[in-house]
Parts: structure tokens; sequence; C-alpha cells
């Protein structure tokens, strides 16, 4: 449908000697403005989905 995806991740240290995990997404082009909706829906659940085991490997590694 001539959609592009942008993602991207930054990882940026904190205050208090952690670290912040971030993560956008940018859909352009094609039927964007008719899927847009639907589409971050199925996105963020994936992407919460990919972020706690991210985590619970990044916590498993250092412990």
């Amino acid at each position: 449908m001539g959609i592009s995806d942008n993602h991207h991740f930054r990882v940026e240290p904190t205050d208090d000697g952690k670290t912040r995990f971030v993560q956008s997404d940018e859909l352009i082009g094609g039927a964007t403005w008719l899927m847009s909706g639907y589409l971050a829906k199925v996105y963020l659940k994936g992407y919460g989905d990919f972020n706690r085991s991210l985590k619970e490997e990044v916590e498993r590694r250092i412990s």
C-alpha cells in the first residue's frame, strides 16, 4: 500500500544512573490516512511486548 515505516530507537542516560529506552515510529505515504489508527494499535501492542522482553533480557544480563 506504499506505506513507509521509519522506526527510531534512542538510549539515554538518566540522572539517577539508569537508562531510558525511547522508541518512536513514523508511518508515511500510501494509505496511512486510512490505516494509521489500526496500525498504531497493532504497533503499540507489539512495542509493549518488545519493551518488556528487552527490559527482562537486559536485567538478566546485568544481574
